[in-house]
């Protein structure tokens, strides 16, 4: 629950500019953080379970020192038509870092206030804007039900975060069943993903998000077929051992950039009122996986090739579901679910089936090709 709302808040209170820069950083603490868990493990090895989580969970105690600094997400209040705490927070932050007020509220006024009802005298509200602004106001939980769009973005999520969460977590599990000491495994393995995790935060300034995610789950999925295929043909001698160890630590690589990359996606993929409810079909979904991955070390031992193979499938599989997905690499997050249609009609993506009264309406609503496609620096 943390996790949802700490993203969702990172990639709203960044403008467009940063929230790349951001993004990869966000995947590289992930994986920083998680390096240190074996030696842990190791040091208390000789202690019960009950201590090690106690260690673990003592970390989140910074969480309530955040409730002094962190400001809620100007994009939100906007949306939701609180503009006077946003221009107070505005002002607090001009304040802190010594620059003037007006010029920033200015801007903020031309990127943010556009997707809030705002009363002026001097400007009457076209019936479209009007239109778009409602339809902001009631996008929400049933949306995603009752929306074609919402309902097959979050099914493609939804799956693609269950195999990255399967797959990322059976890694994991099976690294103590690999040759060698388990914790020098797991420790090689959380050093692989954080060697991945800061490729992926490179990748993101060079190609698009779709093309990333593809890359690494494919990445993923050849590796862990690679280490099947070595598991199952060799012989078992110390070289085949080694080789199924270096696959499969190819394949920790590939499925930890994915996995964060898919948390930067779906905050970015979903409209303001959406974003929360998406990142939480994410997480649910993503626990799933996460709960059914430990059957995995139960079925290497009985089949030890089968794993690692509906792992590759999955990944492989989810790969060409983002096809029907839009890009949103240099492109302002959007306010609507038409704005998304917008997008999309924009890109030349499949159009799930929309009527054409359903896809020209969307090219009436929502923000303006220029504000849909501002770039990062």
């Amino acid at each position: 629950g943390l996790s949802v709302a700490t993203y969702t808040l990172m990639l709203e209170l960044f403008p467009v500019s940063s929230r790349t820069l951001m993004s990869g950083l966000s995947g590289v603490t992930w994986g920083l953080c998680v390096l240190p868990i074996a030696p842990v493990a190791y040091l208390f090895r000789n202690y019960s379970w009950r201590i090690n989580n106690i260690v673990y969970s003592s970390c989140h105690v910074m969480a309530f020192f955040q409730l002094w600094y962190l400001e809620e997400s100007l994009r939100w209040l906007v949306t939701n038509g609180d503009v006077e705490r946003s221009k107070k927070i505005i002002k607090r932050a001009a304040k802190e870092n010594g620059v003037d007020f007006d010029p920033i509220w200015d801007k903020m006024q031309t990127i943010l206030i556009p997707l809030a009802t705002i009363k002026n005298k001097d400007t009457k509200r076209s019936k479209e804007k009007l239109k778009h602004q409602q339809e902001v106001k009631e996008e929400g939980f049933l949306t995603i039900f009752t929306n074609s769009l919402a309902r097959k973005m979050t099914l493609i999520v939804s799956i693609i975060s269950f195999m990255n969460s399967v797959t990322y977590t059976a890694v994991y599990m099976i690294s103590p069943s690999l040759a060698g000491n388990r914790f020098l495994n797991f420790f090689l393995f959380s050093l692989t993903e954080v060697c991945g995790n800061i490729t992926m935060a490179m990748t993101l300034f060079r190609v698009t998000r779709r093309v990333a995610i593809a890359f690494f789950l494919g990445t993923a999925g050849v590796a862990l077929f690679l280490a099947v295929a070595v598991l199952y043909f060799g012989d078992g001698s110390s070289v085949y051992s080694v080789l199924n160890i270096i696959f499969s630590l190819l394949g920790m690589f590939g499925i930890s950039a994915s996995f964060c990359l898919m948390w930067i996606y779906t905050t970015e993929v979903y409209p303001t009122n959406l974003r929360n409810i998406g990142l939480g079909f994410l997480t649910f979904s993503g626990n799933v996986g996460t709960m059914l991955s430990p059957y995995s070390r139960v079925l290497m031992d009985i089949i030890p090739w089968v794993p690692e193979t509906v792992c590759s499938i999955g990944c492989i599989l989810s790969v060409f579901l983002l096809y029907f997905m839009p890009e949103t690499k240099r492109m302002q997050m959007p306010s609507s679910m038409s704005d998304i249609r917008k997008q999309m009609v924009l890109q030349k993506i499949f159009k799930w089936g929309n009527s054409g009264k359903e896809t020209g309406s969307s090219d009436r609503e929502g923000t303006t090709s220029s504000e849909l496609t501002k770039t990062d620096t």
